[in-house]
């Protein structure tokens, strides 16, 4: 079976440019070109899905090149984290009430790998304080305010992410 790599392949032909220029100059052909051209915009547009705007510290160059430059990867990636991490707080709270330090420290952890995966460097940063905190069990007084910021960074981007992010969801 034969290939149809231009490369390869005899029976492959393109085109050529004059013909193309030529087709392009004419007024008809002109606007076939911009038509064809603001099809293929559309299609593109509709194919790529839009990144939010702006979220307060979200660095999303990082996040998409962490997901391969997928797009559609990427914004899978945010509204999960968005709809998952919503309730770290609650997730969190229990664990510490019973003092058990493991789970408390598993959850941070979850948290702070979800976080880098998408590009939320300072919130990883400060969740994997709080997790250094918890493995080391430092008293609650020190616990405390580390836990509250980590908490209060998450909830910021959950509710920054479900805001921007809730219209998408809704369409698909």
């Amino acid at each position: 079976m034969e290939t149809l790599d231009p490369a390869v392949s005899p029976y492959w032909s393109f085109p050529s440019t004059t013909f193309v220029d030529e087709a392009c100059a004419s007024p008809r052909g002109r606007q076939l070109f911009k038509l064809s051209s603001a099809r293929h915009a559309a299609a593109a547009r509709r194919l790529t899905p839009e990144l939010p705007d702006m979220v307060f510290d979200l660095d999303m160059v990082a996040g998409l090149r962490r997901a391969g430059g997928d797009r559609r990867a990427y914004l899978d990636l945010l509204r999960r984290f968005g709809r998952n991490q919503r309730s770290f707080a609650t997730q969190l709270r229990a664990p510490m009430a019973r003092q058990d330090w493991s789970t408390a420290e598993c959850v941070v952890h979850g948290c702070a790998l979800a976080a880098d995966r998408i590009g939320a460097h300072h919130l990883a940063a400060r969740a994997q304080v709080l997790e250094t905190a918890l493995h080391e069990r430092l008293d609650m007084g020190q616990l405390r305010p580390l836990v509250r910021e980590v908490a209060a960074l998450v909830q910021a981007l959950a509710q920054q992410l479900h805001a921007q992010l809730a219209p998408d969801a809704a369409r698909a």
